[in-house]
């Protein structure tokens, strides 16, 4: 019952104020309650609903500069809060996470536009310039909030995600602490849906030939985090009793799911991702995306198309084998529901990528 209501009272949140210009869609379904409290019941996280932001337009969301943080947006969040007793998580980076280098001439962040089309009328930046004031936007969200920053993986410029990860160590647990210290950095995600750095079976191919395969990941990805992690403290599941930090962990995967069953969490660990006891300590959790909707410019979207119960079923059942595989090593699994909806063609929606998480622990 929890997880319905989450669901009814974020999309009455996000339409607040959007004037709806089709009438609703309802779908009348029987929900069975049992008395009793039955054995395979797990608790729900107050996450269930959380927010994904492409890293070029996080200025839009969490102000323009530090100390003037997004009234509309805070105020969002908070309701948010208010209702689950616990402040949404947010994911800033996906796509051009992979497109971002750190620039210290620019102040906060310059993202490079290509110019809008017909299908696609609010491009992502094909490059993003990460400024000193970049991380430290996050202490413009309400206290409590909890954060994913993602760092470029798809340049293999281990140089370049190093220097990520040290201004955001610095911003988040280092000299500049201060202006972050109401919210939380809990999880680092290198690189998002490497699955599309090589060739695919689709008509987008990735840079990379057919070397770029699951294997090749795993072991780039090792060798990144393990040099990330010498820029930011990490909660080790393996540090003595009382002395564990409270740093973020390591987020893996990020896979589309479009490019199984090689691209899979059965994939990634049979290839020795976390053979490493080191890095196995720093990471708590795989990350899966699931597409339940895309963008159309002849589509009309309707109030609770944001989430279709029938398509979440179904992107949970065909997943069953890759989470008991995830939690067979210890960790948690996170499906990630997205649906893109692009400005000025939904309804004065001005939230460009939104997505729902969905934690299986």
């Amino acid at each position: 019952m929890h997880l319905k209501v989450s669901v009814a009272l974020l999309g009455a949140l996000i339409s607040r104020g959007i004037e709806a210009q089709s009438s609703p869609s309802v779908t009348n379904i029987t929900l069975q309650l049992p008395t009793r409290i039955p054995a395979w019941r797990e608790p729900l996280s107050p996450h269930l609903a959380a927010f994904s932001i492409e890293m070029d337009r996080w200025l839009e969301f969490a102000g323009q500069e530090v100390g003037k943080p997004n009234v509309y947006f805070n105020q969002l969040l908070q309701n948010l809060g208010e209702r689950t007793g616990q402040m949404p998580l947010l994911r800033v980076g996906a796509n051009t996470q992979d497109r971002g280098f750190v620039d210290l001439s620019v102040p906060v962040l310059k993202s490079d536009f290509p110019p809008p089309t017909v299908n696609v009328p609010n491009p992502e930046a094909t490059r993003v310039s990460i400024g000193r004031e970049f991380y430290a936007l996050s202490g413009n969200l309400p206290a409590g909030t909890s954060f994913m920053w993602g760092l470029n993986l798809k340049s293999l410029n281990k140089s370049e995600t190093v220097a990520q990860a040290r201004l955001l160590a610095d911003t988040f647990q280092g000299s500049r602490a201060h202006l972050t210290k109401n919210v939380t950095l809990v999880n680092v995600e290198i690189g998002n849906e490497p699955d599309f750095y090589g060739l695919t079976r689709f008509g987008v191919q990735g840079p990379y030939g057919p070397s770029w395969n699951v294997a090749n990941y795993s072991s780039t990805w090792v060798e990144f985090a393990e040099a990330v992690s010498r820029e930011l403290e990490f909660n080790r599941s393996d540090s003595p009793a009382g002395s564990r930090s409270t740093g973020p962990t390591l987020s893996m995967g990020a896979f589309t799911g479009f490019m199984g069953p090689e691209w899979s969490p059965q994939g990634m660990l049979q290839a020795g991702i976390l053979d490493k006891a080191s890095v196995m300590a720093m990471t708590s959790q795989y990350a899966g995306h699931a597409y339940s909707g895309g963008f159309d410019p002849r589509r009309v979207v309707n109030p609770g198309d944001l989430m279709n119960k029938l398509s979440v079923r179904a992107n949970m059942t065909i997943r069953t084998d890759g989470i008991a595989a995830v939690r067979s090593v210890g960790l948690k699994y996170i499906l990630v529901f997205q649906i893109r909806i692009l400005a000025g063609k939904v309804a004065n929606i001005t939230l460009r990528v939104r997505r729902i998480h969905m934690r299986s622990k």
